[in-house]
């Protein structure tokens, strides 16, 4: 099973926040369960924006995580973030909200790649995803499942 990972998973991971030990946990068991972890270039570019990051460092940590780039982007990926992004806006509209819809693109491309070319999603927050039927996967403490 290939499983996409979410910026703040590995945001969580890189700040030893206690949310990233369990991430890094269950992508650890995960591996240890023969499952390939990989994240899209639009992670790959959001994890730059991390304190002291450079793309030396990031490489790193990702090919020492077992984390996978992938920066083949096909035109499904990118047809099914905007169709995701026209229905969220189309229900902002129904619901009487006239502002600019508060959702970035970066997340509708993030579900989609996972939902083209990964077989899930790890993240921590499952509620940017709704609009995309990809299978999300959100860690959890052990003992807590």
């Amino acid at each position: 099973m290939r499983i996409s990972l979410d910026t703040n998973i590995l945001i969580g991971i890189l700040s030893g926040t206690p949310e990233g030990h369990i991430d890094d946990a269950s992508i650890r068991q995960g591996q240890d369960d023969g499952h390939d972890f990989l994240v899209c270039g639009v992670v790959y570019t959001e994890l730059m924006a991390h304190p002291g990051m450079d793309r030396t460092t990031l490489d790193a940590a990702l090919l020492s995580g077992g984390v996978e780039v992938d920066f083949e982007t096909p035109p499904e990926v990118y047809l099914t973030a905007a169709d995701a992004n026209r229905a969220y806006a189309e229900r902002r509209r129904r619901s009487g909200d006239k502002k600019e819809p508060r959702r970035v693109a970066a997340d509708f491309l993030i579900g989609a790649h996972a939902l083209c070319r990964a077989d899930g999603l790890m993240t921590r927050n499952p509620g940017d995803f709704k609009d995309i039927a990809v299978t999300l996967i959100v860690p959890e403490a052990e003992g807590k499942r």
